[in-house]
């Protein structure tokens, strides 16, 4: 049998010499199924934590669009006016697709 009688810590103790250099492993995989091309969700998705303080809400809601996502919860990283800012500016391009919240100070 084997060193330890245990499968288990065999398979993970297990050691090997290789000297392939990771720029040379090229794996292939045998697993072959079907391919189901998905271009939009089957229900609606809810992104509930992003960081979009350096986008505009149009280009998000672009984003969104295209991709299927109804509504997205920013978290804004910036405190004092610039936060209020965020807000604002991300409550009045689209209260129903878009949410901000941010950190109290």
């Amino acid at each position: 049998m084997s060193s330890t009688d245990d499968v288990f810590v065999d398979m993970v103790t297990a050691k090997v010499d290789v000297d392939l250099p990771i720029s040379q492993y090229e794996p292939r995989s045998m697993l072959k199924l079907p391919v189901h091309v998905v271009s939009r969700p089957k229900f609606p998705v809810v992104d509930y934590h992003n960081h979009f303080d350096s986008l505009q809400p149009p280009e998000v809601l672009k984003v969104m669009g295209r991709c299927g996502v109804e509504h997205v919860v920013n978290i804004t990283m910036r405190v004092g006016q610039p936060a209020y800012d965020v807000l604002n500016r991300y409550a009045t391009a689209s209260k129903e697709r878009l949410s901000t919240i941010g950190w109290m100070g």
